[in-house]
């Protein structure tokens, strides 16, 4: 009927907009041959990709400053304290990004791999 009313047919793509709330995609596309070129073209569209791509280079900002803090932190373990094994890089990728500065105070308060370990069990314990 959306098709047949010319003054009705572009609200086809606002239909399948909504019918999408409560269907699976995959359905509305073939009910409603929904033709993404016409929602590429909408400035909403365009704004969302636009908040969908800030919001991944904020994410991807944050994990490389995580992931550049474990490297550091890695490279002065390793500095300090000879190679590390893979139970100690696995253990400091498991340390949660907001207390890796933290334990990076404490690599450099740590006389041994030992007395860090002492630390880290202290940090992530319940009681703390």
């Amino acid at each position: 009927m959306l098709r047949a009313e010319t003054n009705l047919a572009e609200l086809e793509p606002l239909l399948a907009f909504f019918a999408s709330f409560v269907m699976n995609t995959d359905v509305v596309r073939r009910i409603m041959r929904w033709d993404m070129t016409i929602l590429r073209e909408s400035p909403w569209y365009n704004e969302l990709i636009k908040e969908g791509i800030e919001q991944g280079i904020e994410r991807g900002i944050e994990q490389g400053i995580e992931r550049g803090k474990e490297q550091m932190l890695l490279h002065l373990l390793s500095h300090k304290f000879g190679e590390l094994d893979s139970a100690w890089i696995a253990r400091i990728e498991d340390i949660p990004a907001e207390q890796l500065e933290e334990v990076f105070v404490l690599a450099l308060d740590s006389s041994t791999l030992q007395e860090l370990a002492a630390h880290l069990d202290n940090l992530s314990s319940p009681a703390r």
